[in-house]
């Protein structure tokens, strides 16, 4: 399981593989290497999100335990534990090693979930999905959310829509051919997603 700048890697134990995320810089700031700052480390409010996101039910790992350590009052080095998504495979992995797989409805369904539910992921990129196979189909699974925020009420339109051009861009840079997801693909996708039944009712709230 990967995802976003931090580095990861795998520990095997008697009760399952545990991720662990390094919170690591990228883009200018990536000098700082490890470095942040701030009262409310961000391993920490990855956790509190995991946590709550998974008692409402919603596709996203397991937290385990974050690990902060202070440095020279607010700064910081963070690192998050989470338990594997097991079988879980990279979206486009998973439609590579499956031609005949159907990404709208995939998409559809655990997109409308967590958005439903009100969570705003804010890197929907590609990287960040993963797919696990069940006896029901496969399904979607969201991984690596840093800066990630749940509400007290489902996302409004422009929040979904917002998240929905995100994951556009994301297909566009990474299968810029669209050989796995075709154009006509994310047009489904997004038809399905608007037409399944809403779950709570729309507009932000102030998170819980």
């Amino acid at each position: 399981m990967a995802g976003g700048r931090g580095s990861t890697r795998r520990i095997v134990t008697e009760r399952g593989n545990v991720i662990v995320r390094r919170f690591r810089r990228g883009g200018w700031m990536c000098w700082l290497g490890e470095t942040y700052f701030g009262a409310r480390p961000r391993p920490l409010r990855e956790f509190e999100v995991l946590l709550r996101a998974r008692r409402r039910g919603l596709p996203v790992p397991e937290p385990i335990a974050a690990v902060v350590e202070r440095r020279f009052g607010i700064a910081y080095r963070g690192r998050l534990f989470m338990a594997e998504v097991v079988g879980g495979r990279p979206l486009l992995e998973f439609l590579e090693a499956e031609p005949g797989a159907e990404a709208a409805p995939l998409l559809a369904r655990g997109l409308r979930a967590i958005h439903d539910q009100g969570l705003r992921h804010p890197d929907l990129s590609l990287g960040n999905i993963l797919v696990v196979s069940g006896p029901d189909g496969p399904s979607a699974v969201f991984i690596d959310l840093d800066r990630a925020r749940l509400f007290g009420s489902s996302l409004g339109e422009a929040e979904r829509r917002r998240a929905l051009a995100r994951l556009r861009r994301s297909v566009a840079k990474l299968d810029p051919q669209g050989r796995r997801l075709p154009a006509g693909e994310l047009d489904r996708m997004e038809a399905l997603y608007w037409s399944a039944p809403a779950g709570a009712a729309h507009g932000v709230e102030n998170p819980v």
